[in-house]
C-alpha cells in the first residue's frame, strides 16, 4: 500500500556526535498508484519526489532532510481512508493529494479528525469549494473551467448539437465539470448537450459509448474522462466520423492519451491547467529535470503537484508544523510554476485554464481563448 523513499540531504557541517544527528521530516503523498488512474498518481508522486530531492540537495531544513512516504488510495473511498490512516500514524506535515475529486470528497472529513492537512494538485470539484476544511488545492473549480471550456468552443465551432461524456467513476469532478459545461450552454441560449454517462470501473463497451455519442449526429463531442478511456474513445470516433471535433477535459490531457490513441488523437482539443510552450526559465528547467529523471515528459499532473509541494515546502522554512500547516498557506502569495497562486480563507485558489491541441505526438498551444 505505501513505499518509503528517504530523500538524503548533504550535510553544511559534519556531525557533531549522535545526539546532533538531524532527523527527517516526513512528508506524505497520497493519490491513486495502481489500477486504471495510476497515471495521475504516478506523475504527481514522482513530480513530488524530484521536488524533494533538490530541495534537500539545494536548501535542506536546519532540523534535517525530508522523506516521502506514500499512500496508494486505488480510486477506492475505503482504501484512501486506510491509507489516509496509515499515513498519518506516520506523523507527516502534510499530505500532497488526493490526485482525484471522489477521493478529495470521500476523505476531507477524515483529514480534519486526523488533524493532517491535504493539499491537493487536482482536486478541481466545484463539492469542496467555499468549505473552511482539511483540503487545500492549487487549482481553481470545476465551474471555472468547465464553463470556460464550453464558452471557448461556442465561440470557435458554434456547434447545435453537442454530446457529451462524464465517468461516474470520478463522480464528483465529472458531473460538476459537465454541469458547468452545460450551464454555459443554457447561458448562451444555445441547444444543450447530450449527456451521457458510464462508469470506467465497470469494464465498458468503448464502441457502445462511441456509437451513443454519435447517435445524435453530433458536431462537436466532449470527453470528461481518464486517460485511458479518453484514449480508447477517440479512436472508435475517429473510425466512425474522421473529421468530427473532439474535445476532452483536464484528466484526458496526459501523455498516456497521446501514446494510446496515437495519431487519432490529433486535432482534439484538451483542457489544460498550464501552457507546455512556455519558456521561462523555472519551467524550461524544470521540464529538463523532470524528463531527465523519469525519461518522459511532464504533464499537468507533474506541474500542479510540484506547485503544491514547494507551497509546503516553504511553509516549512517558515517554521510550519503540522498543526498550523493550513495557517501558513492560506491568505499568501505562492510563486509556481507558471502563476502565482493566492490560497483564500478556505484553501481555494484561482489558476488560469488554456486550450490545447495534440498535434504529432505532443501537446500544442491552441490558438483558442478561455
Amino acid at each position: 500500500m505505501k513505499r518509503r523513499f528517504l530523500i538524503q540531504a548533504s550535510l553544511a557541517a559534519p556531525l557533531l556526535g549522535a545526539c546532533s544527528a538531524r532527523q527527517p521530516v516526513k512528508l506524505a503523498y497520497l493519490g491513486g498508484l495502481s489500477g486504471k488512474f495510476a497515471d495521475l498518481g504516478s506523475e504527481q508522486r514522482n513530480a513530488v519526489l524530484l521536488t524533494l530531492e533538490q530541495f534537500n540537495e539545494r536548501t535542506p531544513l536546519a532540523s534535517g532532510p525530508i522523506e516521502l512516504i506514500e499512500g496508494d488510495d486505488g480510486q477506492d473511498p475505503a482504501r484512501g481512508a486506510e491509507a489516509l490512516r496509515a499515513l498519518a500514524a506516520q506523523d507527516p506535515v502534510a499530505v500532497i493529494g488526493p490526485a482525484t475529486s471522489s477521493i478529495g470528497v470521500a476523505l476531507a472529513h477524515l483529514a480534519a479528525e486526523l488533524g493532517l492537512l491535504l493539499v491537493s494538485p487536482t482536486c478541481t470539484t466545484s463539492r469542496l469549494t467555499g468549505r473552511d476544511d482539511a483540503l487545500v488545492r492549487v487549482c481553481s473549480d470545476t465551474a471555472v473551467y468547465g464553463a470556460a471550456v464550453a464558452k471557448a468552443h461556442l465561440e470557435q465551432l458554434k456547434p447545435q448539437r453537442v454530446s457529451v461524456l462524464a465517468d461516474a467513476a470520478n463522480a464528483d469532478y465529472t458531473r460538476t465539470w459537465v454541469d458547468a459545461f452545460v450551464g454555459a450552454f443554457d447561458a448562451a441560449g444555445a441547444a444543450r448537450p447530450r449527456r451521457v454517462e458510464f462508469t470506467s470501473t465497470a469494464a465498458p463497451d468503448h464502441q457502445a459509448l462511441a456509437n451513443e455519442l454519435l447517435a445524435d449526429a453530433p458536431e462537436l463531442v466532449v470527453l470528461c474522462c481518464s486517460a485511458v478511456d479518453g484514449a480508447l474513445l477517440i479512436q472508435r470516433l475517429r473510425a466512425a466520423r474522421p473529421g468530427l471535433p473532439i474535445a476532452a477535459s483536464a484528466w484526458s490531457s496526459t501523455g498516456r492519451t497521446l501514446e494510446l490513441a496515437g495519431r487519432a488523437a490529433d486535432g482534439v482539443v484538451f483542457e489544460q491547467y498550464y501552457d507546455p510552450a512556455n519558456r521561462t526559465p523555472a519551467f524550461v528547467r524544470f521540464m529538463q529535470d523532470f524528463e531527465q529523471r523519469f525519461r518522459q515528459p511532464p504533464a499537468f499532473a507533474a506541474v500542479l503537484a510540484t506547485d503544491a509541494t514547494r507551497l509546503v515546502l516553504a511553509a516549512l522554512q517558515r517554521g510550519a508544523t503540522r498543526q498550523s500547516m493550513k495557517a501558513e498557506l492560506v491568505g499568501r502569495r505562492h510563486e509556481g510554476l507558471q502563476s502565482t497562486l493566492t490560497l483564500d480563507a478556505n484553501g481555494d485558489t484561482h489558476r488560469p485554464g488554456v486550450l490545447l491541441v495534440a498535434r504529432n505526438g505532443r501537446f500544442e498551444p491552441s490558438g483558442w481563448k478561455t
